[in-house]
C-alpha cells in the first residue's frame, strides 16, 4: 500500500496534525454502544468467527481501545484473535486478550489474507478537515472551488485506499464492516462507487445513536447536527487489487500536486499552503 508520500507531502502530514487526537471521550462514553453492538451483527461476521472455532482473526483499524472487540465478544459469545491497530499507542486499552499493533490505516502491519473479519468504524481521513475549513469560510471564489474539487478527489481516493488495505488483509470471502456518517447513502450507490474494488456490499443499515454524543463530537472538533450513522457490511471478492491500488494512489498524488498549483504563488506560498497556515494558527 502507501509506503511513501508523493512530492506534496506537506499537505498530508500537516492535515494529519490538524485531526483531533483523542477519540476516547466519544468511544468510551457509552453513547455509541448501539453502533458497536450492531457491527458484529452485520451479515457474515458471526458466521466467520464461529467457523474459526476460537481461532478466527479479527482486526479493527483505528481501533482506539478496541471496544468493537468487546461488543463482538458479547454478541458472538465466542473467542477469537483480536488485533487492535492504531497510529497512537496512547489510545490503546490494556486487556490481555487484545493484540495491540501500532500502524496507520494506509499501511497495516498484517500479512495478506490473514483476517476473517475487518472492522473500520472510526477511520479518520484528515484531508476532510481541510475541506471543512474551506466550507466554513463561505463565499467561495473559483480558486477555492477548484481546491474543493481536488480535495474531494483526494478524499475519495484515500477512502478507497483504506478499503483496499482492509481487503488486502482479508481472507478470500472475508467480511469487512465499515461505519460512517449517514448522508442518505444507498447500497446501490455505494456499490457503484466501489465497483472497481474487490468488495461486494451485503447490507447497509442506518443506526441512530444517543444524541448526548453530539457535544462530545463538537468538543472533538467535528460539528454534527444529528447522530445518525450507517454500517455497511462487505464480502471480499476476486479481482486485481494491485491495479486498483496503483490507480487510486495516482489519483491521490495527482490531486495533491494540483492543489499545490492552484492559485499560483503569493509571497512564495501556494493557496493550499496559505489555507494550511490559517488552520495551523486556528489550532495553535
Amino acid at each position: 500500500m502507501i509506503n511513501k508520500i508523493a512530492q506534496p507531502e506537506d499537505i498530508l502530514t500537516t492535515a494529519q496534525k490538524f485531526y483531533p487526537g483523542n477519540f476516547r471521550d466519544i468511544s468510551e462514553s457509552g453513547f455509541v454502544d448501539n453502533l458497536y453492538l450492531k457491527a458484529p451483527r452485520m451479515p457474515g461476521v458471526k458466521e466467520a468467527i464461529e467457523n474459526g472455532k476460537g481461532q478466527a482473526n479479527v482486526a479493527e483499524f483505528a481501533s482506539g481501545t478496541g471496544r468493537v472487540g468487546d461488543a463482538t465478544r458479547k454478541v458472538t459469545g465466542t473467542g477469537f484473535n483480536y488485533h487492535c491497530i492504531d497510529i497512537d499507542k496512547g489510545q490503546f486499552g490494556k486487556e490481555d486478550w487484545k493484540s495491540r499493533i501500532i500502524g496507520s490505516v494506509e499501511n497495516v502491519p498484517l500479512a495478506n489474507k490473514t483476517q476473517d473479519v475487518v472492522f473500520m468504524l472510526n477511520v479518520p481521513i484528515p484531508l476532510s478537515e481541510v475541506k471543512n475549513h474551506l466550507l466554513k469560510e463561505g463565499g467561495l471564489d473559483d480558486t477555492k472551488k477548484g481546491m474543493l474539487e481536488m480535495l474531494e478527489n483526494a478524499i475519495d481516493a484515500q477512502y478507497k485506499l483504506n478499503l483496499l488495505e482492509g481487503a488486502r488483509v482479508l481472507k478470500d470471502d472475508g467480511v469487512m464492516v465499515v461505519g460512517g456518517k449517514y448522508m442518505l447513502q444507498t447500497e446501490v450507490r455505494m456499490q457503484k462507487n466501489i465497483e472497481d474494488l474487490p468488495l461486494k456490499i451485503t447490507k447497509l443499515e442506518v443506526v441512530d445513536i444517543d444524541e448526548k454524543v453530539i457535544p462530545l463530537w463538537r468538543k472533538y472538533g467535528i460539528d454534527i447536527e444529528n447522530p445518525t450513522f450507517m454500517l455497511v457490511s462487505m464480502k471480499k471478492t476476486k479481482g486485481d487489487m494491485q491495479e486498483a491500488v496503483d490507480f487510486y494512489e495516482q489519483v491521490l498524488y495527482s490531486s495533491l500536486e494540483q492543489l499545490m498549483r492552484i492559485g499560483g504563488k503569493k509571497e512564495g506560498k501556494s493557496m493550499i499552503e496559505e489555507v494550511l497556515e490559517e488552520m495551523r494558527k486556528a489550532n495553535a
